[in-house]
């Protein structure tokens, strides 16, 4: 592999987690097979402005597994803010990886 060197419009981000904010909510997924409805956390990242210089910030969306229940997804959600803001964006991809293996309903 060749190292490229780097862009001068690369973002740096301000954070060490890597993100500036990030935002919670739960969404409706895709129905289950009998029909009835699912649900998801989602979470917003929020992370500085776009190498192309438009003045947008960038964002990344992590999204937790299928729920059948609005509690639970809003639980998921809890639990994966709190990992972003204690331990970073990385642990939470790794966090909704293990969610979503070990996940039995």
């Amino acid at each position: 592999q060749s190292s490229r060197p780097r862009s001068p419009n690369a973002v740096s981000i301000k954070t060490a987690e890597g993100f500036e904010s990030v935002k919670a909510d739960v969404v409706e997924a895709r129905a289950r097979h009998d029909g009835s409805k699912n649900y998801q956390a989602e979470l917003s990242f929020t992370m500085g402005q776009d190498a192309a210089n438009t003045g947008r910030n960038r964002t990344m969306i992590i999204r937790g597994p299928y729920r059948p229940d609005n509690a639970a997804a809003w639980e998921d959600a809890d639990r994966l803010v709190e990992t972003a803001k204690k331990d970073g964006m990385q642990k939470v991809r790794a966090l909704v990886t293990s969610m979503k293996r070990s996940r039995i309903s």
